[in-house]
Protein backbone atom coordinates (compact mmCIF):
# COMPACT_ATOMS: atom_id res chain seq x y z
CA UNK A 1 0.00 0.00 0.00
CA UNK A 2 1.32 3.48 -0.65
CA UNK A 3 1.83 6.00 1.79
CA UNK A 4 -0.68 7.92 0.42
CA UNK A 5 -3.54 6.16 0.31
CA UNK A 6 -2.86 4.99 4.29
CA UNK A 7 -5.58 4.72 6.79
CA UNK A 8 -3.54 7.04 9.60
CA UNK A 9 -4.34 10.92 8.06
CA UNK A 10 -0.73 11.53 9.48
CA UNK A 11 1.13 9.16 7.49
CA UNK A 12 -0.40 10.72 4.42
CA UNK A 13 -0.12 14.07 5.18
CA UNK A 14 3.59 13.53 5.29
CA UNK A 15 3.35 11.47 1.92
CA UNK A 16 1.34 14.64 0.32
CA UNK A 17 4.29 16.99 2.17
CA UNK A 18 7.22 14.67 1.19
CA UNK A 19 4.85 14.68 -2.72
CA UNK A 20 5.28 18.47 -3.01
CA UNK A 21 9.09 18.97 -2.40
CA UNK A 22 8.88 17.13 -5.57
CA UNK A 23 6.53 18.74 -7.31
CA UNK A 24 4.31 16.28 -7.67
CA UNK A 25 1.22 17.12 -10.25
CA UNK A 26 -1.10 14.60 -8.34
CA UNK A 27 -0.53 15.19 -5.13
CA UNK A 28 -0.78 19.06 -5.47
CA UNK A 29 -4.36 18.78 -7.51
CA UNK A 30 -5.40 16.73 -4.26
CA UNK A 31 -4.05 19.35 -1.59
CA UNK A 32 -5.38 22.25 -3.45
CA UNK A 33 -8.91 20.75 -4.18
CA UNK A 34 -8.99 19.94 -0.19
CA UNK A 35 -7.90 23.33 0.27
CA UNK A 36 -10.55 25.01 -1.35
CA UNK A 37 -13.44 21.89 0.28
CA UNK A 38 -15.86 23.21 2.28
CA UNK A 39 -17.07 20.12 3.74
CA UNK A 40 -13.78 19.00 4.38
CA UNK A 41 -12.26 19.23 8.11
CA UNK A 42 -11.43 22.71 9.00
CA UNK A 43 -8.13 22.11 10.72
CA UNK A 44 -6.85 19.37 7.44
CA UNK A 45 -7.76 22.23 5.26
CA UNK A 46 -5.83 24.67 7.47
CA UNK A 47 -2.49 22.44 6.67
CA UNK A 48 -3.30 21.57 3.48
CA UNK A 49 -2.87 25.66 2.34
CA UNK A 50 0.06 25.90 4.91
CA UNK A 51 1.86 23.34 2.87
CA UNK A 52 1.18 24.65 -0.69
CA UNK A 53 1.67 28.26 0.28
CA UNK A 54 5.26 27.02 2.09
CA UNK A 55 5.98 25.33 -0.63
CA UNK A 56 5.06 28.67 -2.87
CA UNK A 57 2.91 26.28 -5.86
CA UNK A 58 2.82 28.22 -8.89
CA UNK A 59 -1.27 29.58 -9.54
CA UNK A 60 -1.80 29.13 -5.99
CA UNK A 61 -1.72 32.82 -4.88
CA UNK A 62 -4.72 33.03 -7.10
CA UNK A 63 -6.73 30.54 -4.80
CA UNK A 64 -5.54 32.09 -1.39
CA UNK A 65 -7.10 35.28 -2.44
CA UNK A 66 -10.48 33.18 -2.88
CA UNK A 67 -9.95 31.51 0.10
CA UNK A 68 -9.37 34.82 2.15
CA UNK A 69 -13.28 35.11 2.16
CA UNK A 70 -13.82 31.97 3.84
CA UNK A 71 -13.57 32.63 7.76
CA UNK A 72 -13.02 28.86 8.43
CA UNK A 73 -9.29 29.33 6.60
CA UNK A 74 -9.32 32.99 6.28
CA UNK A 75 -6.40 33.15 8.50
CA UNK A 76 -4.12 30.48 6.56
CA UNK A 77 -4.82 32.05 3.50
CA UNK A 78 -4.01 35.86 4.36
CA UNK A 79 -0.43 34.27 6.08
CA UNK A 80 0.23 32.20 2.79
CA UNK A 81 -0.22 35.77 0.71
CA UNK A 82 3.00 36.87 1.53
CA UNK A 83 4.69 33.78 0.56
CA UNK A 84 3.80 35.37 -3.08
CA UNK A 85 3.90 38.96 -4.77
CA UNK A 86 0.18 38.83 -6.19
CA UNK A 87 -0.78 42.61 -7.62
CA UNK A 88 -4.13 41.73 -5.62
CA UNK A 89 -2.65 41.31 -2.32
CA UNK A 90 -3.15 44.51 -0.91
CA UNK A 91 -6.81 44.83 -2.37
CA UNK A 92 -7.95 41.64 -1.24
CA UNK A 93 -6.40 42.17 2.19
CA UNK A 94 -7.59 45.73 3.01
CA UNK A 95 -11.12 44.38 1.80
CA UNK A 96 -11.46 41.76 4.30
CA UNK A 97 -9.81 43.44 6.98
CA UNK A 98 -12.94 45.47 8.54
CA UNK A 99 -15.25 42.18 8.87
CA UNK A 100 -12.48 39.86 9.90
CA UNK A 101 -11.33 38.62 13.63
CA UNK A 102 -9.07 40.00 15.93
CA UNK A 103 -6.19 36.85 14.65
CA UNK A 104 -7.10 37.31 11.16
CA UNK A 105 -6.88 40.98 11.36
CA UNK A 106 -2.83 39.84 12.82
CA UNK A 107 -2.09 37.81 9.90
CA UNK A 108 -3.58 40.86 7.70
CA UNK A 109 -0.83 43.14 9.31
CA UNK A 110 2.05 40.85 9.12
CA UNK A 111 1.39 40.23 5.37
CA UNK A 112 1.33 43.55 4.72
CA UNK A 113 4.45 44.46 6.41
CA UNK A 114 6.36 41.84 4.81
CA UNK A 115 7.05 43.76 1.76
CA UNK A 116 7.90 47.33 1.64
CA UNK A 117 5.13 48.01 -1.06
CA UNK A 118 2.34 46.41 0.85
CA UNK A 119 3.60 48.26 4.07
CA UNK A 120 3.12 51.51 2.52
CA UNK A 121 -0.27 51.08 1.82
CA UNK A 122 -0.58 49.71 5.15
CA UNK A 123 0.92 53.21 5.99
CA UNK A 124 -1.66 54.97 3.71
CA UNK A 125 -4.23 52.90 5.36
CA UNK A 126 -3.36 54.36 8.38
CA UNK A 127 -3.28 57.96 7.84
CA UNK A 128 -6.83 57.31 6.56
CA UNK A 129 -8.36 55.53 9.33
CA UNK A 130 -9.26 52.65 7.46
CA UNK A 131 -6.87 50.76 9.88
CA UNK A 132 -6.52 51.97 13.58
CA UNK A 133 -2.77 53.01 14.91
CA UNK A 134 -3.95 51.08 18.15
CA UNK A 135 -4.04 47.49 15.82
CA UNK A 136 -0.76 48.01 14.95
CA UNK A 137 1.18 45.78 17.68
CA UNK A 138 4.86 46.37 18.98
CA UNK A 139 6.28 43.36 16.56
CA UNK A 140 4.34 44.82 13.65
CA UNK A 141 5.88 47.84 14.03
CA UNK A 142 9.45 46.67 14.45
CA UNK A 143 8.52 44.42 11.29
CA UNK A 144 8.11 47.73 8.98
CA UNK A 145 11.37 49.25 10.28
CA UNK A 146 13.10 46.27 9.38
CA UNK A 147 12.28 46.45 5.81
CA UNK A 148 15.20 48.77 5.71
CA UNK A 149 13.01 51.71 3.97
CA UNK A 150 13.84 55.10 5.37
CA UNK A 151 10.58 56.73 4.61
CA UNK A 152 8.47 53.85 5.97
CA UNK A 153 10.38 53.94 9.26
CA UNK A 154 9.56 57.70 9.45
CA UNK A 155 6.35 56.65 8.49
CA UNK A 156 5.61 54.30 11.08
CA UNK A 157 7.30 56.41 13.63
CA UNK A 158 5.64 59.35 13.06
CA UNK A 159 2.18 57.43 12.45
CA UNK A 160 3.18 54.47 15.92
CA UNK A 161 5.14 55.80 17.90
CA UNK A 162 9.10 55.99 18.54
CA UNK A 163 11.05 52.50 17.67
CA UNK A 164 13.72 53.19 19.91
CA UNK A 165 14.53 55.83 22.16
CA UNK A 166 17.81 57.29 23.82
CA UNK A 167 18.59 55.82 27.44
CA UNK A 168 17.82 59.65 28.94
CA UNK A 169 14.11 59.11 27.46
CA UNK A 170 14.07 55.57 28.86
CA UNK A 171 15.27 56.64 32.23
CA UNK A 172 12.67 59.51 32.74
CA UNK A 173 9.83 57.25 31.96
CA UNK A 174 10.88 54.54 34.62
CA UNK A 175 10.66 57.50 37.05
CA UNK A 176 7.65 58.80 36.08
CA UNK A 177 6.10 55.47 36.20
CA UNK A 178 7.00 54.02 39.12
CA UNK A 179 4.93 56.44 41.20
CA UNK A 180 1.86 55.68 39.31
CA UNK A 181 2.71 51.82 40.56
CA UNK A 182 2.46 51.63 44.29
CA UNK A 183 1.71 48.05 46.10
CA UNK A 184 -1.97 49.90 46.70
CA UNK A 185 -2.51 51.13 43.21
CA UNK A 186 -1.81 47.90 41.79
CA UNK A 187 -3.93 45.79 44.33
CA UNK A 188 -6.77 47.81 43.55
CA UNK A 189 -6.88 47.52 39.54
CA UNK A 190 -8.19 45.13 36.92
CA UNK A 191 -6.26 42.31 36.39
CA UNK A 192 -8.85 40.65 34.18
CA UNK A 193 -8.12 44.11 32.03
CA UNK A 194 -4.69 43.26 32.32
CA UNK A 195 -5.29 40.14 30.87
CA UNK A 196 -6.53 41.65 28.50
CA UNK A 197 -3.78 44.65 27.27
CA UNK A 198 -1.51 41.70 27.88
CA UNK A 199 -3.15 39.33 24.98
CA UNK A 200 -3.17 42.78 22.79
CA UNK A 201 0.52 44.03 23.53
CA UNK A 202 2.69 41.39 25.04
CA UNK A 203 1.36 37.86 23.95
CA UNK A 204 2.80 37.81 20.64
CA UNK A 205 5.91 37.07 22.00
CA UNK A 206 5.57 36.12 25.43
CA UNK A 207 4.00 34.02 27.86
CA UNK A 208 2.10 34.41 31.28
CA UNK A 209 0.86 31.42 32.90
CA UNK A 210 -0.72 29.49 30.04
CA UNK A 211 -1.32 32.36 28.21
CA UNK A 212 0.93 33.76 25.43
CA UNK A 213 4.20 32.65 23.02
CA UNK A 214 7.28 31.40 23.62
CA UNK A 215 9.15 33.39 21.00
CA UNK A 216 10.77 35.78 23.81
CA UNK A 217 11.50 34.98 27.41
CA UNK A 218 8.81 33.36 29.68
CA UNK A 219 7.46 35.87 32.34
CA UNK A 220 5.75 33.74 34.72
CA UNK A 221 8.78 33.66 37.05
CA UNK A 222 9.65 35.14 40.05
CA UNK A 223 11.04 38.44 38.54
CA UNK A 224 7.86 39.37 37.56
CA UNK A 225 6.72 40.90 40.99
CA UNK A 226 9.70 43.50 40.96
CA UNK A 227 8.18 46.86 39.79
CA UNK A 228 11.73 47.78 38.33
CA UNK A 229 12.22 44.35 36.67
CA UNK A 230 9.09 44.71 34.45
CA UNK A 231 9.70 48.60 33.78
CA UNK A 232 13.08 48.04 32.71
CA UNK A 233 12.28 45.03 30.60
CA UNK A 234 8.77 46.54 28.85
CA UNK A 235 10.33 50.29 28.46
CA UNK A 236 13.59 49.41 27.00
CA UNK A 237 13.52 45.46 26.20
CA UNK A 238 16.88 45.33 24.00
CA UNK A 239 19.04 46.46 27.30
CA UNK A 240 17.71 42.63 28.81
CA UNK A 241 17.86 40.90 25.49
CA UNK A 242 20.01 37.47 25.11
CA UNK A 243 21.40 35.87 22.80
CA UNK A 244 18.42 32.83 22.84
CA UNK A 245 15.87 35.62 21.75
CA UNK A 246 18.10 37.65 19.68
CA UNK A 247 15.46 38.78 16.48
CA UNK A 248 16.69 37.46 13.01
CA UNK A 249 16.00 39.47 9.85
CA UNK A 250 15.88 37.39 6.80
CA UNK A 251 15.52 38.81 3.16
CA UNK A 252 14.53 36.42 0.43
CA UNK A 253 15.17 36.35 -3.14
CA UNK A 254 11.17 37.30 -3.96
CA UNK A 255 11.51 40.35 -1.81
CA UNK A 256 9.58 39.24 1.40
CA UNK A 257 11.25 40.19 4.63
CA UNK A 258 10.55 38.08 7.67
CA UNK A 259 11.88 39.09 11.21
CA UNK A 260 11.27 36.90 13.92
CA UNK A 261 13.27 33.95 16.50
CA UNK A 262 15.14 31.43 14.75
CA UNK A 263 14.22 28.08 15.77
CA UNK A 264 15.60 25.66 13.52
CA UNK A 265 18.05 25.21 11.24
CA UNK A 266 19.59 22.60 8.65
CA UNK A 267 21.83 22.63 5.73
CA UNK A 268 18.79 22.96 3.38
CA UNK A 269 16.56 25.69 5.36
CA UNK A 270 16.12 27.37 8.61
CA UNK A 271 12.48 27.76 10.20
CA UNK A 272 11.92 31.35 11.99
CA UNK A 273 8.90 31.63 14.08
CA UNK A 274 7.20 35.33 13.96
CA UNK A 275 4.48 36.41 16.10
CA UNK A 276 2.02 34.66 13.95
CA UNK A 277 3.62 31.58 12.56
CA UNK A 278 6.69 29.44 11.64
CA UNK A 279 8.27 30.27 8.47
CA UNK A 280 10.38 27.47 6.64
CA UNK A 281 13.12 29.50 4.69
CA UNK A 282 14.67 27.42 2.12
CA UNK A 283 18.90 28.52 2.26
CA UNK A 284 18.95 28.57 -1.38
CA UNK A 285 16.14 31.49 -1.23
CA UNK A 286 17.70 33.79 1.30
CA UNK A 287 19.27 36.99 -0.09
CA UNK A 288 20.47 38.16 3.02
CA UNK A 289 19.98 37.17 7.08
CA UNK A 290 21.43 39.23 10.15
CA UNK A 291 20.72 39.60 13.57
CA UNK A 292 19.38 42.36 14.98
CA UNK A 293 20.93 44.42 18.30
CA UNK A 294 17.53 45.16 19.49
CA UNK A 295 14.38 43.35 21.17
CA UNK A 296 11.53 41.97 19.14
CA UNK A 297 9.30 44.52 21.02
CA UNK A 298 10.32 48.04 20.20
CA UNK A 299 10.27 50.71 23.14
CA UNK A 300 6.38 52.35 22.87
CA UNK A 301 4.18 49.81 24.03
CA UNK A 302 3.93 50.72 27.28
CA UNK A 303 3.93 54.82 26.33
CA UNK A 304 0.05 53.97 24.16
CA UNK A 305 -1.45 53.32 27.58
CA UNK A 306 -3.53 54.76 29.85
CA UNK A 307 -2.33 55.16 33.18
CA UNK A 308 -5.12 52.69 34.22
CA UNK A 309 -4.17 50.04 31.85
CA UNK A 310 -0.57 50.47 32.74
CA UNK A 311 -1.70 49.10 36.21
CA UNK A 312 -3.98 46.90 35.22
CA UNK A 313 -1.24 45.13 33.46
CA UNK A 314 1.13 45.55 36.02
CA UNK A 315 -1.35 44.08 38.06
CA UNK A 316 -1.77 40.76 35.76
CA UNK A 317 1.51 40.61 35.18
CA UNK A 318 2.50 40.88 39.08
CA UNK A 319 -0.28 38.49 40.24
CA UNK A 320 0.20 35.05 41.96
CA UNK A 321 -2.52 33.28 39.35
CA UNK A 322 -4.68 33.42 35.75
CA UNK A 323 -7.43 35.14 35.59
CA UNK A 324 -10.27 34.64 32.79
CA UNK A 325 -10.26 37.04 29.89
CA UNK A 326 -13.29 39.33 30.22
Amino acid sequence: MLLKDSNNESVREQAQRQALIFQDPQAIQQLRQLAGDPAADKSVRQRAIKALAGSRIAGFDDQLIELTADEHVRIEALAGLAEYDHPATVKTVLHVYSSANAAARQAALQTLASRASWAKSLMAAMESGEIARTEITAFTARQIHSLGDKQLSQDVERLWGPIRETPKDRARLITNYKPQLTAALIQSSNRMNGRALFQKSCANCHRVFDSGTLIGPDLTGAQRTNVDYLLQNLLDPSASISKDYQMQIVATTNGRVITGLLVEESDNAIAVQTSTEKVIVPRNEIEEQKISDVSMMPEGSLQKMTHDEVRDLFAYLMGSEQVVIP
